[in-house]
């Protein structure tokens, strides 16, 4: 008996949106979501990189499904959107269905 993982958002059906997992940078964000969801800041700081770079990466994961908003944090004057994994693992089709 197999057990159903509900519908795949559109962006995961189009092996063309994870072209994203390419970028070094990107897998260097996931590896630190893996550990721990953060926001795009810490990232930044974490990883040594510009913060907007994070925010374009971020934004490219989440389009892709990979990633997703699961909390908001004051912070001093600002808000921020704490990212986490949607699932440990990824699972790439590599023929499209027909179905």
């Amino acid at each position: 008996m197999s057990a159903s993982i509900g519908p795949v958002p559109t962006a995961r059906r189009d092996p063309a949106s994870l072209r994203i997992l390419s970028n070094n940078l990107a897998r260097r964000i996931l590896a630190q979501l893996a550990s721990t969801p953060q926001c795009p800041l810490d990232l930044a700081r974490s990883l040594g990189v510009h913060e907007q770079t994070v925010y374009y990466t971020i934004k490219q994961l989440h389009t892709a499904g990979i990633i997703q908003p699961i909390r908001k944090e004051p912070r001093g004057n600002f808000t921020a959107t704490i990212y986490g994994l949607v699932a440990k693992t990824l699972i790439v089709p590599l023929v499209r269905s027909t179905s």
